[in-house]
């Protein structure tokens, strides 16, 4: 074969492998767009199709992402941590750290449905949010918030969860997305039908949000918001309301997890017509939903129809039989008679029942008053002791700093004094005694230094000794009492100690907002979340007591007050997020 042949042969094979990685590049492109637009129907096989051995470094990365979703969606979860992770490090490999940081967000949504190891999905989204912060994109910082926010819509954690829903929707209103808006119109509204019982709040929210999914005719999102005004409304207790929307979300129009959708439709329909005593619509939607199932069982479903119908049929009867009691007015008298009296009786036997229970009631609130006043009398007890420990602890520090500074420190420098004078008048001493004289000169001098490091460290106290974190979870343990207040600590990025006088003056400030909780919250839980960046330590202080007034007890209050002026002092910001009957949060962070 001649060299010009050899040449050409090259130059087609290259155009060949140019053509099937362009090729292969659109057909990601259209994969890309199918999953974005939930369409999974065709996702696998066209998956495989790709050659991916032949794929350009900067498409295997989008590659792996893709079956990522593809596995996620088929509930793969293991095979879908698998490629989320190549994505990321075949992203960081051709230096798309943004991409990378879009993965570490998937990754922090899989691994936190999963449940079972939260400190996991926290690190991907601490790594989302140091991002964010570094490269000032707000919009990343708005869906880090949401995600925080999503991960603790619990009944434990609900007010850090409102916390950062809040701060997301602050920051948004500087980004403008309406997309963001509307799913975190959409979360919080959750959060408040389901986990804080303020059906009213979460109405709110998705009454907003409509506006935005009418306009923009997302279908499968109306259909949600409808659902959830829906459960609100059931909430709320207005069973015709939710009805209603119950109704207006049968009508909206999708073409994805119809199935799913319809059977909860029909499900709650049923459940909602039961409660408005309308039996036979209870038992045509019961019917509705089991056509739908993909999950109920048809014993399920006939059991639960068999009692409908059983109430549906009962109130026939009861309706035939009072029929049948108006043709004769002789039986209707008698019976209204017997009922007459049946009815006086049960409202006799009522009103001694009653008067049982309140008697019973009242001296189950004389034990409760009796217990709470005893939890406070312990509570009291353990604050003093406490804080008399700490004091006397830094009172004996001081004085025992103080005798070995004022005294012991003025007699070695009294006897050094001395000892020089002596020293000047030693010509006729020889010279192994003049090795003895340097020798006990450098003693003196080294004892004098020692006591003088004992006297200037006497402020140093509990500090110094464990580190800031010991020292807060000691107080927390001591203060915590078993079946009255749990105080939990946890600490992220805190392996390193910090400036001495830094860690005591964040010690003696938790130590007075955490005495507060104890004299004033009633609460029965809280958390002291420390989390340290580069440059910055976050100090989140929680209860779920009773809440306050922050502005009157500001200006007021006087440990409240010296705090906010402490941290200002350090340049450092302070604020306090608190609701009646809703709990207290407290958020300090400090430069390093």
């Amino acid at each position: 074969m001649s060299k010009k042949k050899v040449h050409i042969l090259a130059i087609l094979t290259f155009l060949m492998n140019v053509s099937i990685a362009f090729s292969q590049n659109i057909e990601l492109q259209k994969l890309n767009n199918k999953i974005n637009n939930d369409d999974f129907s065709t996702t696998e096989t066209e998956l495989k199709k790709i050659n991916s051995p032949k794929l350009s470094i900067t498409d295997k990365p989008l590659y792996y992402l893709l079956c990522a979703k593809n596995y996620g969606h088929e509930n793969k979860n293991d095979l879908a941590f698998q490629y989320f992770h190549k994505a990321k490090e075949d992203y960081l490999k051709i230096n798309n750290v943004d991409s990378a940081m879009e993965v570490n967000l998937k990754l922090s949504y899989l691994v936190d449905a999963q449940k079972n190891n939260p400190n996991e999905a926290q690190k991907y989204i601490i790594e989302y949010i140091n991002y964010a912060k570094k490269t000032n994109n707000q919009r990343k910082l708005v869906k880090a918030y949401s995600q925080v926010a999503s991960m603790n819509i619990d009944s434990i954690h609900y007010n850090k969860s409102l916390y950062y829903f809040r701060k997301a929707l602050q920051l948004n209103k500087k980004v403008k997305n309406e997309k963001i808006q509307s799913s975190l119109n959409n979360n919080i509204a959750v959060l408040f039908s389901e986990i804080l019982n303020q059906p009213d709040s979460s109405l709110y929210y998705l009454k907003n949000d409509l506006k935005y999914l009418t306009k923009k005719k997302i279908n499968i999102e109306i259909c949600y918001n409808y659902m959830n005004q829906a459960s609100a409304y059931s909430h709320l207790g207005n069973k015709k309301e939710a009805i209603k929307y119950w109704l207006l979300a049968d009508k909206v129009k999708i073409d994805k997890f119809t199935n799913s959708i319809k059977s909860n439709i029909y499900s709650f329909l049923s459940l909602d017509y039961q409660s408005v005593k309308d039996y036979e619509k209870a038992v045509y939607y019961l019917n509705l939903s089991n056509k739908y199932s993909e999950s109920n069982t048809i014993e399920k479903q006939n059991i639960a129809i068999n009692e409908i119908q059983t109430k549906y049929n009962t109130q026939k009867k009861e309706l035939e039989n009072l029929n049948l009691k108006t043709k004769n007015k002789e039986k209707m008298l008698w019976i209204y008679t017997c009922i007459g009296l049946i009815i006086v009786g049960f409202i006799i036997a009522y009103l001694k029942v009653k008067n049982l229970k309140k008697k019973e009631q009242i001296a189950i609130q004389d034990k409760e008053l009796q217990n709470e006043r005893y939890e406070n009398a312990l509570k009291e007890h353990e604050i003093d002791s406490i804080e008399s420990m700490i004091k006397g602890q830094e009172q004996e520090r001081i004085k025992l700093a103080n005798d070995l500074h004022d005294n012991l420190g003025s007699m070695l420098v009294t006897l050094k004094l001395n000892f020089h004078n002596l020293k000047e008048r030693r010509d006729t001493i020889k010279a192994e005694e003049d090795r003895l004289f340097e020798k006990t000169d450098a003693l003196i001098e080294e004892a004098y230094q020692k006591v003088r490091t004992i006297a200037h460290t006497k402020n140093a106290g509990v500090i110094a000794s464990e580190g800031l974190v010991p020292a807060i979870k000691n107080i927390s343990k001591k203060i915590s009492i078993p079946g009255v207040l749990q105080i939990e600590v946890f600490a992220f990025g805190m392996e390193e100690r910090l400036d001495g006088t830094l860690e005591i003056s964040i010690f003696r400030m938790i130590q007075e907002i955490v005495t507060n909780i104890v004299k004033h919250s009633e609460a029965n839980y809280a958390t002291i979340s420390l989390t340290q960046h580069e440059d910055t330590l976050n100090i989140m202080i929680e209860d779920n007591g009773k809440g306050f007034d922050f502005k009157s007890t500001i200006n007021n209050g006087i440990g409240l007050s010296n705090i906010q002026k402490k941290i200002e002092f350090m340049n450092g910001s302070f604020s306090i997020d608190s609701y009646k009957n809703k709990g207290t949060t407290i958020i300090i962070d400090l430069p390093l």
